[in-house]
């Protein structure tokens, strides 16, 4: 396994403020898991089948499936090795301000707000609720936009009421990125996206971000 996670780039789909995807075995676009991390909070629903959990400085093993919720910039790897007795996969991500900033802070939803705080040390989730959550994150993929979403806010809050959570303890990861490379990075892949077409200077992309050419050459290296 590499030293250093790998960025994962998460874009949702137009008209969402969320990343919503569904593995199913024998699917041609199931990849192979990787050591990886990103700015998004990721809640993901393994239907059946066992694997690893492996999330910052935790390893463990799960069977029937599992419920799990990463925090954002938590290095994990691949919960399934697509897949061992998997049938389904299930996966959503977000970013922790994808409602607006503070919104979480308000009294009526400082439940969730604090869930995603949990989430920054990994979380597993058993019982009624991972069965719950999966039938409900499955209904997703039948509803309009709006319907997602407040059903998305359903399931945060779900997760924020639920006693049948394991916390993981895999805090105390240190990252060599922050929050603000990524944002670096994602400005820089605005720019070659906009200049595609362009000749692209150098020192043009190094000036974008504050460094200079040397400086960009050896963090694009390291982390693009």
């Amino acid at each position: 396994m590499n030293q250093h996670p790998e960025l994962e780039r998460i874009e949702p789909s137009y008209g969402n403020s969320f990343a919503l995807r569904k593995f199913e075995s024998g699917i041609k676009e199931n990849i192979a898991p990787k050591w990886h991390f990103h700015p998004e909070i990721e809640l993901v629903f393994i239907e059946n089948g066992s694997g690893k959990r492996h999330i910052g400085n935790h390893i463990s093993q799960y069977s029937n499936g599992d419920l799990i919720m990463v925090g954002p910039n938590l290095p994990h790897f691949g919960f399934t090795d697509r897949f061992s007795g998997t049938k389904k996969e299930i996966i959503v991500q977000f970013r922790e301000d994808f409602m607006g900033t503070g919104i979480f802070d308000k009294i009526e939803l400082s439940p969730i707000g604090r869930l995603f705080e949990k989430s920054k040390s990994g979380l597993s989730f058993f019982g009624n609720t991972k069965t719950e959550v999966g039938q409900r994150l499955e209904s997703l993929f039948y509803m309009n936009n709006f319907e997602k979403l407040t059903e998305l806010f359903k399931i945060l809050y779900l997760l924020s009421q639920s006693r049948e959570v394991d916390l993981l303890n895999a805090a105390g990861v240190v990252l060599e990125t922050t929050p603000q490379r990524a944002t670096q990075l994602d400005e820089v892949f605005s720019f070659i996206r906009k200049e595609f077409h362009n000749e692209i200077r150098l020192e043009s992309v190094a000036a974008l971000i504050n460094m200079t050419v040397p400086s960009f050459c050896r963090f694009f290296k390291k982390y693009g």
